[in-house]
C-alpha cells in the first residue's frame, strides 16, 4: 500500500465512479480497477459496492477513504514545509466559513493573508456549522469559523467575537418606525424567518424571559431571505454583517435585537499536526477578528465583553 495507491481508492470513493476518477488521475480504468482489488485483497474487506451508475463506498470503504485523506494530507504538508525556507509558510489552506461571515470577515481576510504569503494557495468551503464540522473531522477542511457552541473532542478552537442579531422586513409592513433597537418581546405574533441557530438562541433567551415567539419559516433560509426582505412574507432574523449595511442603505428596514447574539471561534483538529500555513492562517484570524470589532463596533463584540 503506497500514496499512489490511497490517492486513487479516495478518488474514485470521492466521485463514485471508475471513469471519472481515471480520467481526473489520467490513468487506465483497469490499472485503477486493479489497484482497488489488491487493497481490498490486502485488507480483508469490500471497499466498493459497484452499481449500474458507478461505485459507492461501503461503510468500511468510507472510513478508510477517512483515514487514507488524512495521510495523503499530512504526506503534503511535510513535503511542503521541507520544502519552504526559514518556516516560510506554504502550500495549501482549507478554509470553512458561515455564510454570514463571508464578505466581511473572510474576504478580507484570505487578500491580506495572500499579500503577505504568496506560495499559499486556498480551497475555501461556505457551509453551516453542521456541515463545516463534519468536514473538519472527516480531513476535508484544515480550519473553520463557525458557531463557538461546537464541542467535540477532536477540535480545537479559539473565540472570535459576538454578533449581535437584528430584524429586517420590507419597509411596507415594517412597524417599529426609525427604532435601533428592539426588546425580544416585542417579535411576540411577528411571523419569523431565521435560520436554526438563530431561532435555538431565541428560544434560549425566551425560555428565560417567557417570551412567545414563532418561526414561520426555519433552517438553510439564505434561499428564501432576500425574496422574503423584498416583499410582504415574513421578519427575517440574521446576524447583523448579514443585514445591517442593506438596512443603514434604506434598502430594507431593521433594527437590533437587545439581548439576542451569536458567537464566533475557529476551530481546527487537535488530534493532528498542523501545517506552518495552518498555524499562521489561526493567528491571522485572530487579528483580523480584532480589526472588525474595531471597524464595527455596534455590531461585533468580544465574547468576554457579552
Amino acid at each position: 500500500m503506497d500514496l499512489r495507491a490511497l490517492r486513487q481508492v479516495t478518488t474514485v470513493i470521492r466521485l463514485e465512479s471508475v471513469t471519472k476518477a481515471a480520467s481526473e488521475l489520467n490513468v487506465a480504468q483497469s490499472a485503477l480497477s486493479r489497484t482497488i482489488k489488491m487493497l481490498e485483497e490486502e485488507l480483508g474487506i469490500m471497499l466498493l459496492v459497484r452499481h449500474p451508475r458507478g461505485v459507492k463506498a461501503t461503510l468500511e470503504g468510507a472510513k478508510f477513504a477517512e483515514g487514507a485523506e488524512a495521510i495523503i494530507r499530512l504526506s503534503e504538508q511535510l513535503v511542503d514545509e521541507a520544502r519552504s525556507h526559514a518556516a516560510e509558510p506554504v502550500g495549501e489552506i482549507r478554509l470553512g466559513y458561515l455564510p454570514s461571515t463571508g464578505d466581511l470577515f473572510v474576504g478580507p481576510l484570505v487578500a491580506k493573508f495572500a499579500a503577505m504569503h504568496p506560495k499559499v494557495s486556498f480551497k475555501i468551503k461556505e457551509g453551516l456549522t453542521g456541515e463545516l464540522t463534519n468536514a473538519l473531522l472527516s480531513g476535508q477542511l484544515d480550519v473553520a469559523i463557525m458557531m463557538q457552541n461546537v464541542r467535540h473532542q477532536d477540535l480545537a478552537n479559539l473565540p472570535l467575537f459576538s454578533e449581535d442579531i437584528w430584524l429586517a422586513s420590507s419597509k411596507s409592513i415594517w412597524p417599529f418606525k426609525n427604532r435601533t433597537s428592539l426588546q425580544p418581546n416585542e417579535l411576540a405574533g411577528l411571523p419569523l424567518i431565521n435560520a436554526k441557530f438563530v431561532g435555538d438562541a431565541l428560544r434560549r433567551l425566551n425560555m428565560h424571559s417567557k417570551v412567545q415567539t414563532a418561526s414561520v419559516v426555519e433552517g438553510d433560509i439564505r434561499a428564501v431571505a432576500h425574496s422574503a426582505l423584498n416583499s410582504d412574507f415574513g421578519f427575517v432574523m440574521m446576524p447583523a454583517a448579514w443585514i445591517a449595511d442593506d438596512v443603514e442603505k434604506g434598502r430594507w428596514k431593521g433594527a437590533r435585537i437587545e439581548g439576542l447574539s451569536v458567537e464566533r471561534g475557529i476551530f481546527w483538529r487537535s488530534d493532528r499536526p498542523q501545517s506552518r500555513a495552518v498555524v499562521e492562517i489561526v493567528k491571522e484570524v485572530q487579528k483580523e477578528a480584532l480589526r472588525q470589532m474595531k471597524a464595527f463596533p455596534g455590531m461585533l463584540r468580544k465574547i468576554d465583553d457579552v
